[in-house]
């Protein structure tokens, strides 16, 4: 069974609890995971480009180079999450939120 790991690491402590569970999938399922370190990824932030991109697709527009490159990076981001059975997200809670990194 495929198994993709989101990781949102902020730092490199191999104490922590995430390094520690990442570790764990890493070994146990090591043939089977996929590594999406989001913090060494240029995701494409949800802000006007974006929607602009979005809407256009809705209507059927044509897409300028900039806007295709986005539209291309959503559509291989969304494949990817969805051609794998298992999704772990590992991020650090601070404040009692997600990191920004998640919420594109």
């Amino acid at each position: 069974m495929k198994t993709l790991v989101i990781d949102t690491p902020i730092n490199a402590h191999t104490e922590s609890f995430s390094a520690q569970l990442l570790q764990q999938i890493k070994q146990q399922f090591a043939e089977s995971t996929t590594y999406l370190p989001l913090n060494d990824m240029d995701l494409p932030t949800l802000d006007e480009r974006t929607l602009t991109v979005i809407y256009k697709q809705k209507a059927g527009e044509a897409l300028s180079v900039a806007e295709q490159a986005i539209a291309d990076t959503r559509q291989a981001m969304l494949q990817q999450f969805k051609s794998h059975q298992k999704i772990v997200i590992i991020y650090p809670m601070y404040n009692y939120n997600i990191p920004a990194r998640l919420k594109v």
